[in-house]
């Protein structure tokens, strides 16, 4: 069978459409697979270095605050929807596979338009206006928060969870040898930061303000600052925080820590929940629908994490941090709760739901 699988702009949107390949191809063990994303993102190197055949849309992120750069946006989408239909024509897929991000949205439609079978990964708790949009006319919407029921046809949704990369499935090292690795005492409680792919500047800020308190406390840090905010940040690097631009290999920075502080994106919930972590979740208020928000709202809900918002960020994160590294029932409980809304083997069920659905109605 042959498969578009169009997904970028975040590493979570990459990383789930990889993990949604790999899980066809053992099933469909002749599956061919073609990669659509933007042409100015990170997909267009991260895709190519997993071995998947990779084609870059001329296409951008709307900018919301400054809208004027917006102009160009209608011939970009027109454009992108040409290449699409150029794409779809020659390679002649079975399944459309959306895992988002904005390069989705004109190769979805698209391939609907084609009478192509749609299938959409929502990630969020709450959904953007593309895959509202998408929905309509989409085979199946695999997602991992229940609320989605309230915005799309039940009948097409799936409740799946979202697929990661492959060492989350993995059993993870031992802290105390991951503790050594990041130079740290094994005995003492580490909290790690991470702010997204891209870093967070709040957060960068709200975690230099508490670097005393956490040093007085006895509590080391892994800090990752995000690439374009290191420089401002990698003088704090000692035998207590580990200051990184970028973390490789999170599996090892999740197995080191007590305590995780993360924004609240789809892909770091649910690498969170599949590992069990206790963790303070700080939404970005800066996406599109508040959508971060909504998805910490569904967690905090089941008592599964700690909600700070940003703009409380400089007077309760210290505070946070102390109540959970210093109880230890809360963080049983907490890890508890959020290991209950995890899915072991979202990627595959998700795999198996395209390919039953392709073979049921004879497209294979």
């Amino acid at each position: 069978m042959k498969y578009i699988i169009t997904g970028g702009g975040t590493g979570g949107h990459i990383f789930s459409a990889i993990a949604t390949a790999k899980a066809i191809k053992k099933i469909d063990t002749d599956a061919v697979f073609v990669f659509v994303g933007a042409n100015d993102y990170m997909e267009k190197e991260i895709v190519p270095r997993a071995g998947y055949d990779f084609i870059g849309m001329d296409i951008h992120r709307m900018n919301r605050f400054q809208k004027w750069k917006n102009y160009i946006l209608p011939y970009e989408i027109l454009k992108s929807m040409w290449q699409s239909y150029r794409l779809i024509k020659k390679f002649k897929p079975h399944a459309v596979v959306g895992t988002g991000g904005f390069a989705t949205g004109p190769v979805l439609f698209t391939a609907q338009l084609m009478q192509i079978p749609t299938f959409i990964q929502e990630h969020n708790a709450y959904p953007g206006i593309t895959n509202r949009l998408l929905a309509k006319k989409a085979t199946r919407i695999h997602t991992a928060f229940k609320s989605i029921e309230n915005y799309f046809d039940k009948n097409k949704i799936l409740l799946t969870g979202n697929p990661v990369r492959d060492e989350f499935y993995q059993i993870p090292p031992s802290k105390e040898f991951v503790a050594i690795k990041f130079g740290f005492k094994p005995e003492l409680p580490v909290v790690l930061m991470i702010g997204g792919s891209r870093g967070a500047a709040p957060m960068n800020k709200a975690v230099e303000k508490i670097l005393p308190e956490l040093r007085n406390a006895n509590i080391q840090l892994i800090f990752q600052t995000g690439k374009k905010l290191f420089e401002q940040y990698k003088h704090y690097d000692n035998e207590f925080v580990r200051v990184l631009p970028f973390i490789d290999n999170m599996l090892e920075a999740y197995a080191a820590s007590d305590l995780v502080v993360s924004r609240a994106g789809a892909m770091s919930f649910t690498e969170i929940a599949l590992l069990g972590k206790p963790a303070i979740l700080v939404p970005d208020p800066n996406f599109e629908q508040d959508h971060q928000t909504k998805n910490a709202a569904e967690i905090v809900k089941e008592n599964a994490a700690v909600l700070v918002k940003e703009t409380e960020l400089q007077d309760k994160l210290w505070p946070a941090i102390q109540k959970i590294i210093n109880d230890k029932t809360l963080q049983n409980q907490l890890r508890q709760n959020i290991k209950k809304m995890a899915f072991p083997n979202a990627a595959g069920d998700i795999a198996k739901d395209i390919v039953e659905y392709l073979q049921k109605t004879k497209k294979i």
